[in-house]
């Protein structure tokens, strides 16, 4: 059985399922009208969090769809944080519905998002924790184990009781599934005995107190921690509930009362149904085909057990998949039916075998004793440090004394040496040395340089396209599950159209980085007029300039040059949309052809914000230095990188002027195309 793993996340608020429901709908509706078209994304995201939390225990769907709303209106890289925020409601959602693996992975990418912000503990220690109740409930003790551990000690640091308690907690039931009852007897007891009232954490008290004593067959103990659990009031975690009438119904099949067991199994599956998580049936339906084979009426039993076994095959919960088969071997056998319970059977060895092997019953002493191995030693560390220094010390003393002395030898006999060279030989050694040293130098800096723009091409693939993707994700999983009106759809899809149209732009400078960077990529120049490539590109990018009332000056007439159609395209969708991006609503963009000796100058000028004259220098400098737009358009800054390196490939250069606060000058030359 899935035991009663606690999970953090933002808050502990636990809320009755039916009581405030109508509350909480009325509230939910008094945020949303709070909210305009022009809201701003962040107030978006405080609203829809907001329903997302109130709804956790009431409502599951309800609360993923706010969570996922929360996380299309706001940008990952610039709100990393929030984005976690949003994207733990998530696991959340499906930790309580059962799939254990999309809530991992959920809870893993979350927290890359956070891990290196020092001021983002509370959800870092959140999504820790969601990582680790995840592990265990997917049967990975061990990594679940050490999960709890390190989160413990990180807890213990920073005086977070409530954290600290919960985590107890969670090791404790983790010690359970490992069957060391004695160790996890004792945790839950010091709980019972030292957890703070106030805390709400305590709910699961109880109800682990009564497995642990079931499992240690003292039913007397475990009926009566476990009708303490039910008879817990206030704001309730709805899972206590129905795993505690799950485990009395055991209890009652133990004692052989079946009818009692029967009505603790049905009422633990309502609950579990209720909240949507079918996975947490298996064992209540496995109750129901035990209690009714002690009854006898084996069909009702074999249909019960077939429906658990059915259920954990479509989730691959390997623990349930073992425990129906049992059921389902032992119904067979009493039928009479020993070729079908000779199958169930081979089934459920082969399941036990894999579940069960050598290394299971080290798995603790092994765990504890590597955390307590670490804490003894950083504590060891610690109290010899002052006698490693003072030896360091005395050592380094003596190695100085020896070096100095060797030194003085050898400084002796290089003077001998060279007094005997010949000088006009060392000379020329020395310079064919520096000639060497230099072209070190030069390939270790172009090396440096390589490295460091593939670490940030790597970046941008990394965080400029996993955003608009999980927008577009997010959108469809919310078309799937019916669960966004028109309007909110008429909100979410330009949103995520912006995104992809920055996304589209990035994809195709990437792919033109790629093969420029490839050995052998050639320039293929052919005569084409300019003037018609401008033209169809200001085409290509009316809708943007419409957005922004802009208007835009072309030149007239043919302007034919003899250079690289498909790179001197991008070079101008650039320049071009560069000019839009820092243009303020209704400004103008000047586009000017002019001839220079045997060359063609194509200029884009606009009367933009401009550009600072210290951040100039940063254009071409190989750091894609790039800053938003006036309506906080992205860039990457590898746009620019290109237009240089293309031009410079097709006999040409680039020039930039610019005044800040009054507007940029982009221009770049090419060879005419002789007649």
């Amino acid at each position: 059985m899935r035991l009663l793993f606690l999970i953090v996340f933002t808050t502990s608020l636990y809320l009755p399922v039916q009581a405030q429901f109508d509350e909480l709908n009325q509230r939910k509706e008094t945020l949303l009208n709070q909210l305009s078209s022009d809201s701003h994304d962040t107030l978006r995201f405080s609203a829809y969090t907001n329903i997302a939390e109130s709804f956790k225990y009431v409502d599951l769907d309800t609360t993923l769809k706010y969570g996922m709303l929360a996380q299309l209106v706001i940008s990952e890289s610039d709100y990393p944080e929030k984005s976690a925020i949003a994207q733990g409601f998530s696991s959340w959602v499906y930790f309580m519905k059962g799939d254990y693996d999309r809530s991992l992975d959920i809870a893993e990418r979350a927290y890359s998002l956070v891990s290196n912000l020092p001021d983002a503990k509370k959800i870092k220690f959140d999504l820790l924790h969601a990582q680790g109740t995840n592990y265990g409930a997917l049967g990975m003790y061990e990594l679940g184990l050490k999960k709890f551990f390190e989160i413990i000690d990180i807890y213990e640091a920073n005086s977070n009781e409530e954290g600290y308690y919960v985590t107890l907690s969670n090791i404790g039931v983790m010690y359970m599934r490992l069957e060391s009852y004695d160790s996890a007897l004792e945790i839950f007891q010091s709980l019972d005995r030292d957890m703070p009232r106030h805390l709400e954490a305590r709910v699961s008290i109880p109800v682990n107190l009564g497995f642990i004593y079931y499992d240690l067959r003292n039913f007397e103990e475990a009926k009566f921690h476990l009708n303490r659990a039910l008879n817990q009031t206030g704001n309730i975690d709805p899972r206590v509930f129905g795993l505690s009438n799950y485990k009395l119904g055991q209890v009652y099949a133990a004692e052989l009362d079946y009818e009692r067991a029967i009505d603790a199994f049905s009422a633990s599956i309502e609950v579990f149904r209720s909240r949507q998580n079918e996975l947490e049936t298996v064992q209540s339906l496995i109750g129901l085909a035990t209690a009714y084979r002690g009854l006898k009426q084996l069909t009702v039993a074999f249909n019960y057990a077939k429906s658990a076994y059915e259920i954990a095959d479509k989730y691959n919960a390997i623990p349930e998949k073992q425990a129906t088969l049992e059921s389902l071997y032992l119904i067979a056998k009493d039928t009479g039916n020993s070729d079908l319970a000779l199958r169930y059977h081979e089934d459920f060895k082969e399941i036990s075998d894999f579940l069960k092997n050598s290394e299971t019953s080290s798995q603790i002493g092994r765990i504890t004793a590597e955390h307590e191995f670490t804490k003894r030693e950083a504590e060891l560390l610690a109290s010899s440090r002052q006698a490693e220094l003072i030896s360091a010390s005395k050592i380094k003393q003596q190695q100085t004394l020896l070096v100095a002395s060797i030194s003085v030898i050898l400084l002796s006999g290089l003077v001998m040496i060279g007094m005997y060279r010949n000088y006009h030989q060392k000379k020329e050694n020395n310079y064919l040395l520096n000639l060497k040293n230099q072209e070190i130098q030069d390939q270790a800096a172009k090396l440096k340089e390589s490295n460091m723009v593939k670490d940030r091409i790597f970046s941008m693939i990394a965080h400029d396209l996993r955003g608009p993707l999980s927008s577009l994700y997010g959108v469809i999983s919310l078309i799937e599950m019916n669960k966004a009106s028109k309007d909110e759809l008429d909100k979410l899809i330009p949103n995520v159209a912006r995104r992809f149209k920055y996304t589209s732009t990035l994809l195709n400078n990437l792919l033109q980085w790629a093969q420029s960077q490839m050995e052998g990529y050639r320039v293929n120049p052919e005569v084409f007029d300019i003037n018609l490539v401008i033209r169809n590109k200001q085409a290509l990018l009316q809708t943007n300039i419409d957005e922004k009332q802009l208007k835009i000056c072309l030149p007239s007439g043919e302007y034919l040059v003899y250079a690289d159609l498909n790179m001197i395209d991008l070079v101008i969708q650039n320049l071009l949309s560069n000019a839009i991006k820092f243009s303020q609503i209704e400004d103008e963009i000047l586009i000017q052809i002019k001839s220079e000796h045997d060359r063609y100058k194509v200029s884009v000028t606009d009367s933009g914000i401009g550009i600072k004259k210290e951040n100039l220098e940063l254009l071409f400098k190989g750091n894609f230095f790039s800053t938003k737009g006036t309506m906080d358009e992205k860039g990457t800054g590898l746009g620019l990188m290109l237009c240089k390196e293309f031009v410079e490939r097709n006999s040409g250069e680039v020039i930039v002027e610019s005044k800040y606060g009054k507007g940029s000058s982009f221009s770049f030359t090419l060879p005419m195309a002789r007649e």
